[in-house]
């Protein structure tokens, strides 16, 4: 038994750290929570005893007994990152976790770099490996799937769509496109969803449109606000009915209980492609694709697509023609990517927390 010091920041790093926190406990280990940002608040809203945290110094101070860190490799870094160094000087192995594919430049720098990073898959590992010039006498790169994901094992698509949508009052056979917002640009490419949504509105006697801002739109990416609420407006007065108060609905409810997801390149993808739902990647080359890069630091394709599980659409046109091929027949050859990418057996944590383990015992 060992005593495990774990962090994470950012919501998607918390999807991945908390399932292996919870895997080591079931094993037997003592793991002492940090965390700073979001994950506080998602964490507490799961019955998660965890403590805030804002340096690396106030993270090891959590468990002096430690001979393990844990991390995220959440955006801007924050304590987990800080706290490498820290355990490298004190004898502290280190793990950090990849949350989707890489793009982790705050961890470029050297004194940064973890005895181990755990990636999801071999697309990941490339990522990684490509903007972090890792020595691999002193980082190994390990594939180990998504701890993520290990939430939807028993989670049955079918049925949570069907209860999403009666507590909605949408029929069963009616069309539903949902598009997840993301931050920089946001305004822009909902404006080149509702054009598309505009073009079709007569493809389909039921169509219902689910517009989901960011989560920080208003706080952090205020100029969006303008040309979302704009784009709102233009398709409120269409045939399509809107739905925006979605509030006592789960992410992954509202996935199950549409036809089709849309987006740049959001983690909201991700489970889409998990919920087996028709998925579409906007990457415009003037708003979508330039953000994606520019957000990212990634010139290679957006790995939903290479994979086969995202439809990615680079015009107008081709978003139209996306969408209509969704409402006729879904998307031709999606579900089997998405089957043989997303290994949904539940035991994805249980693969990391063998490999924290294995660097227990060097």
């Amino acid at each position: 038994m060992a005593h495990i010091l774990a962090f994470s920041k950012d919501a998607g790093g918390t999807e991945g750290v908390l399932p292996v926190v919870k895997e080591l406990r079931r094993r037997g280990h003592i793991v002492t929570y940090g965390a700073s940002g979001i994950a506080l608040g998602m964490l507490a809203d799961r019955g998660e005893y965890v403590i805030p945290v804002d340096s690396g110094e106030s993270l090891l101070r959590l468990a002096p007994s430690a001979t393990l860190l844990v991390t995220s490799m959440c955006s801007r870094g924050g304590a987990g990152r800080e706290a490498i160094p820290l355990c490298r000087a004190q004898g502290l192995r280190t793990v950090a976790l990849s949350d989707t594919w890489g793009w982790k430049n705050e961890f470029s720098d050297a004194q940064f770099w973890p005895d181990v990073v755990v990636v999801n898959d071999d697309v990941g590992a490339e990522i990684v490996r490509t903007q972090i010039a890792f020595s691999e006498a002193r980082t190994k790169v390990v594939v180990c799937g998504f701890p993520a994901i290990d939430r939807f094992a028993h989670v049955d698509s079918a049925t949570l769509g069907t209860e999403a949508r009666l507590r909605m009052g949408i029929g069963a056979n009616a069309y539903v496109c949902l598009f997840q917002g993301q931050g920089r640009g946001a305004g822009v490419i909902h404006d080149e969803v509702v054009d598309a949504l505009l073009a079709l509105d007569c493809v389909s006697p039921e169509l219902y449109y689910i517009p989901r801002p960011h989560l920080r739109m208003a706080s952090d990416y205020p100029a969006e606000m303008r040309g979302w609420q704009l784009a709102l407006e233009r398709v409120r007065h269409s045939a399509w009915r809107v739905v925006e108060d979605t509030k006592n609905l789960s992410t992954e409810s509202l996935i199950a209980m549409s036809s089709s997801v849309l987006s740049v390149f959001s983690t909201v993808l991700m489970e889409a492609a998990i919920l087996r739902r028709d998925c579409v990647s906007i990457m415009m080359p003037t708003t979508g694709l330039t953000y994606y890069r520019e957000s990212t630091g990634y010139d290679g394709e957006y790995p939903l697509v290479a994979l086969g599980c995202v439809r990615k659409v680079a015009s107008p046109l081709e978003l139209r023609m996306a969408l209509i091929e969704s409402v006729h027949t879904g998307i031709v050859g999606q579900t089997e990517a998405q089957e043989q990418q997303f290994d949904v057996s539940g035991n994805n944590a249980a693969k990391v927390a063998a490999l924290i383990e294995s660097v227990l015992k060097k």
